[in-house]
């Protein structure tokens, strides 16, 4: 054999056994990289950050009427009933979607004082001159866009504290495993909730407003100067709920009267 025809041979040899080495190497590599994930994703499974997901990847448990009220509030915002302003409050005529006021730091499980608007969702209750009863006899009336309404329920549902975008999904099938309706106004939760009993809407919290408070026209004084003061605080309304609910404070009557007073001393005392 020539050494040409050698040299030849040899180079054939070198290169095919270049390209075996490659295709092993890249097959290695794949293979590698394929165990890797699956040794994160057995790391990943086993953490807190699974648990913490497995609200959000529950959908699949929601019914089609439930999945319908997360896609189709906008819709149903146009059907929603009215509500009133407390500042220009009719006793005969008002409608108010309100939040109990409750010690937050006592009923949060974490330990950590919350304020109302630093929550994602919450739960209220609609009430009317027909219809009063709420969680606790003092509390917030809100300004809530009918597109941040998710759910209405003609009775308690027990849907937790600290509720969020990525628990919502699970919260709103449990509820409804339990048997309770989500209803398509607010017009159909008043029709059917008991005289008795308060009504509990879901609600987002993103563009909610303070825009009065109300205490029932039973409670402690201690309560009402406590709401009073608040009021006073936020400069909002606040209004008694009972058999002939009234405006219990309206801001800037009495600031008006003591910046009244306070000037007419301020131009007595430079005589």
């Amino acid at each position: 054999m020539s050494a040409d025809k050698q040299d030849f041979l040899k180079s054939c040899y070198i290169k095919m056994t270049r390209a075996r080495y490659n295709n092993m190497k890249a097959y290695t590599n794949k293979t590698i990289k394929i165990v890797l994930m699956f040794m994160l994703l057995g790391i990943f499974l086993r953490s807190g950050t699974a648990h913490a997901l497995r609200p959000a990847l529950q959908t699949s448990k929601l019914s089609k009427e439930t999945s319908y009220y997360l896609k189709n509030n906008e819709k149903d915002a146009a059907k929603e009933l009215p509500r009133t302003n407390p500042a220009y409050f009719d006793p005969d005529n008002f409608c108010f979607l309100v939040k109990s006021l409750v010690d937050f730091k006592y009923f949060n499980m974490t330990g950590k004082n919350r304020k109302l608007e630093t929550l994602e969702i919450t739960s209220v209750s609609c009430i009317t001159q027909h219809h009063t009863k709420t969680l606790v006899p003092s509390g917030y009336i809100l300004d809530v866009p009918d597109k941040n309404i998710i759910a209405r329920y003609s009775g308690e549902v027990d849907s937790g504290l600290d509720k969020t975008e990525e628990s919502l999904p699970f919260v709103l099938a449990v509820i409804e495993e339990n048997g309770h309706k989500n209803l398509r106004t607010l017009k159909d939760v008043l029709s059917e909730t008991p005289p008795d009993k308060y009504n509990e809407i879901l609600i987002r919290m993103r563009h909610v407003r303070i825009i009065g408070m109300f205490y029932s026209a039973n409670v402690r004084g201690a309560v009402k100067k406590k709401i009073k003061k608040e009021a006073m605080e936020r400069c909002v309304p606040v209004i008694e709920i009972g058999k002939k609910s009234k405006i219990a404070y309206l801001p800037g009557q009495k600031s008006f009267l003591k910046q009244l007073l306070l000037g007419s001393r301020i131009q007595l005392s430079r005589l």
